[in-house]
Parts: C-alpha cells; structure tokens; sequence
C-alpha cells in the first residue's frame, strides 16, 4: 500500500515540494510505539488536515490550496521534529524514491 503511495506522490507535481517526504517520516514516526502519544496525535491531526480535500485553502486551488497545507505541515515538523528518527527519514526515503533500506 505504501509503495503505491510512494509511487503517486513521486509522479505528481506534489513530489516537486518537500513537504511530501516530511508527511511520510511523521506517518512512520505515527507508527513507531517509541513515539508519545501526545506526538502522534498532533502528527495524526496534521496529515489529516494535509489529506482532507476540506480545509482553511480548499486543496482544489491551484498553488494556494497547497501551500496552507505545506505551511501547517512545515509548522508542527518544526515543533515536533525531535521526535522524528532517522529511522523515519530512511523509510520515508524508501519509500518515495524506492531506495534499499540500510
């Protein structure tokens, strides 16, 4: 499931903006049990917001519908960044750009 994602989001425009590997390292940190809960509910609520169509921009704007997204994306990373491995980073990486995980 997740490499069809990968494979999505690398063909599509989206891929051009880096917020789309960060969405990727907050679902693997969401998904590691060493991740505090608090962390993975606030991570939870941002990728929500990023997938939901309905949000402050809707996403059907060209350009400005995804750049509220990348800016609440890039805010809670910024934040909540030290919970993000390298571990994540790797797996993201393998996910989006099909690269052996080390």
């Amino acid at each position: 499931m997740f490499n069809f994602w990968g494979k999505v989001f690398l063909r599509s425009k989206l891929s051009k903006w880096g917020f789309i590997r960060q969405l990727a390292a907050m679902v693997y940190c969401c998904l590691d049990a060493k991740t505090p809960k608090k962390v993975k509910w606030g991570m939870a609520a941002v990728i929500f917001y990023v997938i939901f169509p309905f949000d402050i921009v809707p996403d059907v704007m060209p350009v400005f519908g995804w750049l509220d997204d990348a800016g609440i994306a890039a805010g809670v990373l910024w934040l909540l960044s030290r919970y993000i491995q390298e571990e994540h980073w790797r797996k993201a990486d393998a996910l989006l750009y099909n690269k052996q995980k080390r």
